[in-house]
């Protein structure tokens, strides 16, 4: 015959359990959570590494050109 207080011991092993996968889901959600806002975050790095990519580009263009207009031009000699 099953005791009483063989019950009240596996009700209460239940509900440890329960409040074990309660905290799993909890901190999977958190997980999650983390993954997302890394991934945010990784594409907003990409973003600014080509934004830099591009500001060095044109300031590259730039400074060529700038050469090109300061280069002194060549004046024939009769």
């Amino acid at each position: 015959m099953i005791k009483i207080r063989d019950l009240r011991r596996e009700l209460e092993d239940a509900c440890r359990t329960n409040d074990r996968l309660a905290k799993v889901a909890t901190l999977e959600q958190k997980v999650g959570e983390g993954q997302r806002a890394l991934a945010r975050e990784q594409e907003n790095v990409a973003r600014l590494e080509q934004g830099a990519e591009d500001l060095s580009n044109h300031n590259n263009a730039l400074e060529v050109q700038l050469t090109n207009q300061t280069q002194p031009t060549a004046v024939g000699t009769g």
